[in-house]
C-alpha cells in the first residue's frame, strides 16, 4: 500500500510533466520504498523456474494513462528496437489508480491460442519479436504492419476472440513477456498504470541490426536518440568499446 500511495504521489507530483513527453516519465524514487527489490524477487523466481533469462530489474519507469493516450494491438517497439530480443524482457504493470476492476486494463493474446490457430506464422513473425501495430479488418482477420521493415501481413485470426482480459484492482500486477501483443482494454474510466520493464543483462547487442531497418524504425531511432538516455548511452558505449556487438551489461556498467 505504501509503494502504490508513494507512485500515486510521484503520478500527481509529475502530471504535467508526463503529459509534456506523452506519458513517458522516469520514476526514480521507486526504489526508495522496495518496489524494485520487491519486483527483483520475483523476476528470481521467474528466471528459476522458466526459460526466460530476464535478471536486471530496470529501476526506471512509465506511466499510462487512459486519459492521455490508449493503445490498441501492438507489440512493444522501442524495447525491441534497442534489446533485439523480447522474449527476454518481463513487464510488470501495475495500476495505481484504477476505480474499477473490470475496467481500463489490459488485453492480452495468449500465444497458446496462437500457436494453435497460426503456429508458422507465429513462429516467424512474432515470437520473440516486437515493433508490429495490428488492425482487426472488418471480416475479423488482423493486419500487421512491422515497424522493423515497413510490410505488411494478413493473420487469418480474430484477435478479439481468443484474448484474455484479467480482472485487476488497484495494486495488483500484471506480468508479462515484451512480445505478448497486447491493448489497453478500454478508456471508460480513469486508470493510470506504473510499468517497468526486466531485462537479460547478458543479452548480445547488434549496432549493425540496431542500425538496419525500414523508414519507421530510422524515425523511432531519431526519437530515441532525442529522449531517451539509455539509447545514447547505448551508442557510447558501441563508440567506447569499438565494437559491433555489446552485452546489455556492457551499456549498464556505462551509467555508472
Amino acid at each position: 500500500a505504501e509503494d502504490i500511495q508513494h507512485l500515486q504521489q510521484d503520478y500527481a507530483v509529475n502530471r504535467t510533466r508526463i503529459q509534456q513527453h506523452k506519458n513517458f516519465n522516469t520514476v526514480f524514487s521507486a526504489t526508495d520504498h522496495g518496489l524494485t527489490e520487491r519486483i527483483q524477487q520475483v523476476l528470481s523466481a521467474i528466471h528459476q523456474h522458466t526459460d526466460i533469462k530476464a535478471d536486471t530489474v530496470r529501476s526506471q519507469g512509465v506511466y499510462f494513462a487512459t486519459d492521455m493516450d490508449t493503445f490498441t494491438w501492438h507489440q512493444d517497439t522501442e524495447w525491441y528496437f534497442i534489446y533485439q530480443d523480447s522474449y527476454d524482457i518481463v513487464n510488470f504493470w501495475i495500476p495505481i489508480i484504477k476505480p474499477d476492476s473490470k475496467k481500463s486494463g489490459l488485453s492480452l493474446v495468449p500465444y497458446n491460442r496462437l500457436l494453435e490457430l497460426a503456429p508458422e506464422f507465429t513462429k516467424q513473425h512474432l515470437l520473440r519479436q516486437g515493433a508490429k501495430q495490428f488492425t482487426v479488418l472488418d471480416d475479423g482477420r488482423v493486419s500487421m504492419f512491422n515497424l522493423n521493415d515497413d510490410t505488411t501481413h494478413v493473420l487469418d485470426v480474430n484477435f478479439d476472440s481468443i484474448a484474455d482480459t484479467p480482472e485487476v484492482a488497484l495494486g495488483d500486477v500484471v506480468i508479462k513477456r515484451s512480445d505478448t501483443i497486447h491493448r489497453t482494454q478500454d478508456t471508460d474510466t480513469h486508470r493510470v498504470a506504473y510499468s517497468t520493464r526486466c531485462i537479460n543483462s547478458q543479452a548480445v547487442i547488434s549496432r549493425s541490426k540496431l542500425l538496419t531497418g525500414g523508414n519507421s524504425k530510422h524515425r523511432a531511432l531519431e526519437q530515441l536518440n532525442k529522449n531517451l538516455a539509455m539509447y545514447q548511452r547505448m551508442m557510447q558505449t558501441f563508440d567506447r568499446m569499438n565494437s559491433d556487438t555489446i552485452k546489455v551489461s556492457d551499456v549498464l556498467d556505462n551509467t555508472q
